[in-house]
């Protein structure tokens, strides 16, 4: 296993999920490491496989469609409609994995038959990530919910960002990361001098 990854286990059931061909959930709150668990399935998947990543965030402010989003990240001709866009990669034999990220943003609601019809394709995954699972949503999925960072996890992160810190000071910002809201968007948010001279007591 990865030992780079943040949450070592749960990332690799996440791609043994993904390898089985079914289509995921992932959902978690603002702050927890979304993000980071995307980067780290990344870094463990099959070098064969392709990978979609859009971000509907993204996409929406940008006024294009989700097609629109997936065309930008390859070389397709004769693909008028979303319908049309799986079946062709599918083709291709090579394995594929789809991550809607912030599927909260979607707005086209129609958009869900079409990511709903991807299990049925054996060359295609898909992972779609959220903060919060959608009420009443029509999306077909099993429901992956992202775990609290723990303590351990946070220290190793700590350890490999090499923030310069003693031992000591090391436990107490793994104490005090774990009582904040977002504990792993504060280690991305502050530069490394914030953490050395020790402004986050």
């Amino acid at each position: 296993m990865n030992e780079q990854c943040l949450r070592v286990e749960f990332t690799h059931q996440l791609l043994k999920s993904l390898q089985q061909g079914k289509s995921i959930n992932l959902i978690g709150p603002h702050g927890q490491g979304r993000r980071r668990t995307l980067q780290d399935l990344r870094s463990i998947l099959p070098e064969v496989w392709r990978v979609f990543q859009v971000d509907m965030r993204d996409v929406e402010k940008r006024q294009i469609s989700l097609l629109d989003a997936l065309l930008e990240q390859g070389k397709y001709k004769n693909i008028a409609n979303i319908h049309d866009f799986i079946p062709e990669i599918n083709k291709t034999s090579i394995y594929h994995l789809v991550i809607v990220h912030n599927l909260e943003f979607l707005t086209d609601l129609s958009v869900i038959s079409y990511l709903n019809e991807i299990e049925k394709y054996p060359y295609v995954s898909l992972l779609c990530v959220s903060e919060k699972k959608q009420q009443e949503s029509a999306l077909v999925g099993v429901d992956y919910i992202l775990p609290a960072v723990t303590s351990t996890q946070l220290l190793e992160e700590i350890r490999r960002r090499d923030l310069l810190l003693k031992d000591k000071d090391r436990v107490l910002l793994v104490d005090f990361l774990l009582q904040q809201a977002s504990p792993y968007s504060l280690l991305d948010a502050n530069s490394q001098a914030w953490f050395r001279d020790g402004l986050w007591k």
